[in-house]
């Protein structure tokens, strides 16, 4: 290759770094940090429904609060499953709503994060099942998204807490 060939191929090389898109995030990052008392409470609010719904003996009142895609890593069980990607979604919650969960948050542990149409509810929950008698302190992720005028779960994480460090 001459000096002139060599010149040629930096350019090139140099102009495609330049115009190459700036990396994607797997995870959409929310534009703002700090929700409104009215964003908070729309978080909080739709928690308690999806508790609500944890309490009827139908598991389909639950999964209608997830958005079609939704993905589930849940708390008792391996996963992780996909909403309308075959039946272990509704099943996992029809096994679990027969233990008739409670779960209540601590909200000292609560960060609740809004962007435009999404919002991220994390932190510490634990839940009260009933057959048999048990309580559960898990971790917990909520993703919603707001689409069609509707907010719907998007992404939904639950894991055991593991044991404090002594």
């Amino acid at each position: 290759m001459n000096g002139r060939s060599t010149i040629i191929a930096f350019v090139g090389i140099a102009a495609a770094i330049v115009a190459a898109p700036e990396p994607v995030s797997a995870r959409p990052t929310p534009q703002t940090q700090t929700c409104t008392p009215e964003q908070r409470q729309t978080v909080k609010n739709y928690f308690a429904k999806w508790n609500r719904a944890l309490t009827a003996p139908n598991e389909g009142l639950i999964v209608a609060l997830y958005a079609a895609g939704a993905t589930l890593l849940p708390t008792l069980e391996a996963g992780p499953y996909s909403k309308g990607n075959g039946p272990e979604f509704a099943n996992y919650f029809q096994g679990f709503v027969k233990r008739t969960p409670v779960a209540t948050i601590d909200e000292s542990k609560r960060t609740i994060i809004c962007g435009p149409n999404i919002a991220y509810d994390t932190g510490l929950y634990s839940f009260k099942l009933h057959s048999p008698d048990e309580t559960v302190k898990a971790r917990y992720t909520f993703i919603y998204q707001f689409s069609g005028g509707v907010w719907h779960i998007a992404h939904h994480h639950s894991s055991k807490e593991p044991p404090s460090k002594p």
